[in-house]
């Protein structure tokens, strides 16, 4: 794989119509030297679907670089397989068939498994996922790695289209009716998705970035911040230190605990390694959410919701 791009290099962002991958798209359409193809699995003039090995190597032949952002991330585990590892399967095969220049996956430091993670660094934490999601995202890390390929872990994305963690940090507080007091300070690597977006181009176009994984982040807020984040967004989110008794109605729900499992651990990310790669203006962006990002969690707050998964 080459470590410099050629011209008007053609870009394709499979997965282009989903939260990251549209991002990225985006970001790379303000960047007069790339030539921008958008690949969805519907609404998109080149749509397919990753399981089938055929169309994305018609869809992917003849392309420099591929940014692949198009996993499943839900719970089936039949799917975790043949999207994120079968799937991945054929796009590394139809990038290494066509010559491409680059190959970027965008995966989640959910792979290193749960927490306490302190400024963990790529090289010194094992990848040990929980999960039969994760464990998928970890097999599909492996298959862009063989193949030359960069993966980019992010921890929390927030922002426009964000359908899991600004919802969970909500509905975990509205049942918990604030967070625990002994778990306030637990911090959290954070990025916002057009910063994500922006940082994945700029590391595209680093020489250096091949075959390895980073982390990717602006910054770490606390669990206390990210609620009171969200009480400054929707009026009805409470952002009160609490005592480490949860509500006896909240006591016996599954995916409250679920999210307490990782919102009370720490989680952050060195963020040395791409840093050091790439002089990215978004990483060291100061984190806020725009005026359209916090309209987005109001119009998409559900009232009174059961708690979901935070992150997968």
């Amino acid at each position: 794989m080459s470590s410099r791009l050629t011209p008007l290099a053609g870009l394709s962002v499979v997965g282009a119509s989903g939260f990251i991958g549209s991002a990225v798209a985006r970001a790379a359409h303000k960047r007069a030297h790339w030539a921008v193809r958008e690949i969805a699995r519907s609404a998109s003039p080149a749509a397919f679907d990753v399981r089938d090995a055929d169309a994305v190597y018609a869809a992917l032949s003849g392309t420099a670089v591929v940014v692949h952002a198009a996993s499943y991330i839900g719970n089936d585990p039949d799917l975790c397989y043949e999207i994120n590892v079968r799937g991945t399967e054929n796009i590394a095969k139809a990038f290494l068939g066509s010559n491409g220049e680059r190959l970027m996956y965008v995966s989640t430091a959910a792979v290193y498994g749960r927490g306490p993670f302190h400024m963990a660094s790529e090289r010194a934490t094992s990848v040990r996922p929980s999960s039969a999601l994760s464990k998928s995202r970890a097999r599909a890390e492996q298959i862009v790695l063989d193949a030359g390929g960069v993966v980019v872990r992010p921890h929390l994305v927030l922002g426009v289209g964000d359908k899991w963690v600004g919802p969970g940090v909500i509905r975990y507080a509205r049942t918990l009716g604030g967070f625990p007091r002994s778990s306030g300070d637990a911090r959290h690597s954070v990025v916002e998705v057009s910063h994500l977006g922006n940082a994945i181009v700029d590391l595209l176009e680093a020489p250096d970035a091949v075959n390895c994984s980073v982390n990717v982040a602006q910054t770490t807020l606390s669990l206390t911040e990210l609620v009171t984040l969200f009480a400054g967004v929707i009026d009805s989110v409470p952002a009160h230190a609490i005592g480490s008794t949860a509500p006896t109605s909240a006591q016996k729900d599954a995916r409250l605990a679920h999210a307490a499992s990782l919102l009370e651990v720490e989680h952050t990310f060195s963020t040395a390694r791409i840093q050091a790669l790439v002089d990215s203006p978004s990483l060291s962006a100061p984190f806020r959410l725009s005026r359209p990002e916090r309209q987005w969690y109001r119009e998409h707050d559900l009232e009174h919701s059961t708690v979901g998964p935070v992150v997968v």
